[in-house]
């Protein structure tokens, strides 16, 4: 083995553009695999994280107590996919509105009365994030009393949802094409510095050399 290695740098260094050319044709070929795989991993966390922030806003009547709240809130902490709920009363969610619109909060300063409701704020556990789960999450707290409304970003979900499969196929797609690619650029590579050097590879065998050196 020693004598191998010896005997391969000696050849490197006698035939330096072979396999400088060689040695770049692989690494650009790998550094494109990788970046692509960084690329889609990335995006892909990012998307997951997007989805993983989805709410479910339950917006109450104007009528509820703050009995039939407590049963409300113990009716949807019952449904499979809940994680948790936060009260947002009508004053925090229109303090909330002032500071989000910033220098445009001097719209409201004329309402006298304050035209938000109560609502309830959804967490979702990490098992339901589907949409379809969603959807039936969303008609089970619709049904029941004192729901005024209930908002999940429908519309955006599903075109979410869409765009997160296609990438993902997408993706999978041009990873393999990208691997396939790779694999047959360095061996096509190996194969023309094995051609260049097949006389050379021929005299080795007649003189005794194995297929291992």
């Amino acid at each position: 083995l020693p004598s191998a290695v010896q005997r391969a740098f000696i050849d490197i260094a006698g035939n330096k553009y072979l396999h400088a050319v060689c040695i770049i044709t692989i690494a650009l070929s790998v550094f494109i695999v990788s970046a692509f795989a960084l690329f889609y991993i990335n995006v892909t966390d990012f998307l997951d994280a997007w989805k993983k922030g989805i709410r479910i806003i339950v917006y109450l009547n104007d009528d509820v107590t703050q009995q039939a709240r407590t049963e409300l809130i113990n009716a949807v902490g019952k449904f499979e996919g809940v994680a948790e709920i936060g009260f947002v009363s009508k004053e925090t969610a229109l303090k909330d509105l002032k500071e989000k619109i910033g220098q445009q909060s001097a719209l409201l300063e004329g309402i006298d009365e304050n035209p938000l409701p109560d609502s309830l704020e959804i967490i979702l556990s990490g098992t339901s994030r589907k949409l379809e789960d969603l959807e039936k999450l969303a008609n089970d707290i619709r049904a029941l009393p004192h729901v005024q409304d209930v908002e999940y970003a429908q519309k955006w979900l599903n075109r979410f949802t869409g765009v997160y499969n296609l990438f993902q196929v997408t993706g999978l797609v041009l990873a393999a094409i990208f691997f396939i690619a790779t694999l047959l650029i360095v061996a096509n590579t190996i194969r023309i510095i094995m051609y260049t050097r097949r006389k050379e590879i021929e005299i080795m065998r007649i003189v005794g050399a194995d297929e291992a050196f």
